[in-house]
């Protein structure tokens, strides 16, 4: 996938997949402000608080997270997520995958 300045994804998951991952070639350009969600890859669980108390936070609803060069990230397929919209100048570029078992 190449991502130019303005592209987004929409929340999604990856269907009867088990597991799905994300490649970060040349994750682009980070945006000026560190706290703007521009570019961000964000997971958002399904199950939301259906999971129980979570005293810790360690199974937080929403993550966020900030692609990097170089980064792979595998995770489960049923996970809904979505980048924002992509403020770069220079193309972002990203190869995604999903593995099916059986």
């Amino acid at each position: 996938m190449v991502m130019e300045k303005g592209h987004y994804s929409a929340p999604h998951h990856h269907g009867e997949a088990q597991w799905a991952s994300v490649f970060y070639v040349d994750a682009g350009d980070a945006p000026r402000d560190p706290s703007s969600p521009a570019g961000m890859l964000t997971f958002l669980d399904p199950r939301g608080g259906r999971m129980g108390p979570d005293p810790l936070g360690l199974f937080e609803v929403r993550q966020d997270l900030r692609p990097k060069d170089g980064l792979l990230l595998f995770f489960p397929a049923w996970l809904q997520h979505h980048v924002h919209p992509y403020g770069g100048s220079r193309p972002r570029v990203s190869v995604s995958s999903n593995l099916v078992v059986g």
